[in-house]
């Protein structure tokens, strides 16, 4: 059913934009802004980004897997979970900002079902007892704590307060598509205004290149993209605009 809905997003977003003329990112996302004040809505809308990378997540190490802190935030209350076994990390893990906190006692109640929660994160002693009893019910929601989910585990207390703060403030997960190098990441809300929303997307297309699988195909890169709100059209998006390795990036159209 989520790949479902995925594709079909994906599909409504092709269409919404086929017509679309590219537009330098400034541009494109003032139009996205623009059409969110002609109508009053009664929530503050999502701002995401749709991009199309010259991949196939089908082959070996084509597939993006990538994690982004956005430097103001997603502006989406994170509810998170932290697993530790020492009283001294637990209080640390509270102070630092987590909604769950426990031992193996929490992780008796997730592998019960009780996983209400957005993220979670551990200390890497806990890793061994999370995989043997709630894997099943993390895996799937890719919550699971270890080493290949990136900043789900710390080595000390310090670590682990850090980790829950990068959550707290905003962290978005970069992932292709199962059968297609579409990714789709959400980078603010339309509340934030046209700054706060562009250094958010900046940092999304550096993490991107960062998280360029090594099997990638030669040649270009992004190949489009389109921005749009939560109940906004989608506007398409030049992508020499958005791409660090271009003279254009991010270079408003007013600029000489």
């Amino acid at each position: 059913m989520l790949l479902l809905r995925r594709a079909t997003r994906a599909l409504k977003l092709q269409r919404r934009t086929a017509a679309t003329t590219p537009q330098p990112i400034h541009d494109a996302l003032r139009q996205v802004l623009e059409a969110g004040t002609t109508r009053k809505r009664r929530f503050d809308e999502s701002v995401d980004i749709d991009v199309l990378l010259s991949l196939d997540p089908r082959k070996p190490l084509q597939a993006v897997r990538g994690v982004v802190s956005l430097p103001h935030g997603a502006g989406k209350k994170v509810v998170v979970a932290a697993f530790a076994d020492t009283t001294e990390a637990q209080d640390a893990a509270r102070a630092a900002g987590a909604d769950i906190v426990g031992g193996e006692e929490l992780v008796d109640k997730v592998a019960d079902g009780h996983a209400a929660f957005d993220a979670c994160v551990a200390t890497s002693d806990m890793a061994p007892l999370l995989k043997r009893k709630a894997a099943r019910v993390l895996g799937p929601r890719g919550l699971l704590p270890a080493a290949k989910n990136e900043g789900t585990l710390a080595d000390d207390t310090e670590g682990l307060s850090t980790l829950i703060k990068v959550l707290k403030k905003g962290r978005v997960k970069l992932r292709t598509e199962p059968k297609a190098g579409l990714v789709h990441a959400p980078f603010g809300k339309a509340s934030f205004g046209e700054e706060k929303l562009l250094e958010n997307l900046r940092s999304v297309m550096l993490a991107l290149v960062a998280a360029k699988p090594e099997k990638a195909p030669k040649g270009k890169y992004f190949l489009s993209a389109s921005l749009s709100s939560t109940m906004g059209p989608g506007v398409a998006v030049d992508v020499d605009s958005l791409d660090p390795a271009s003279p254009r990036f991010f270079r408003d159209s007013d600029d000489t």
